[in-house]
């Protein structure tokens, strides 16, 4: 499952506003469906790991931040369908 930091971070912190802006920039960026993106946000499903490190610049965080129980390789990868 993946981390509740996803979650906590956009749920708690983040403004309706900023929330709305991210939700928004990853549909654009992702090209994946708003259940998709959703499930992600809420932390009942785990985005590919091709895409953490755009999701992370998304949402001003690192990688380790949003994934610390995973190998951290996507901090150095770059996601190619990123705009």
């Amino acid at each position: 499952m993946i981390t509740p930091k996803i979650a906590e971070k956009f749920n708690t912190i983040l403004s309706k506003k900023k929330r709305t802006e991210i939700r928004d920039r990853m549909l654009r960026t992702f090209e994946v469906s708003q259940s998709t993106v959703r499930n992600w946000l809420q932390g009942r499903s785990k985005p590919p790991q091709y895409y953490w490190s755009t999701i992370a610049k998304i949402m001003g965080m690192s990688v380790s931040e949003l994934f610390p129980d995973t190998d951290n390789k996507a901090d150095v990868t770059t996601n190619a369908q990123a705009k």
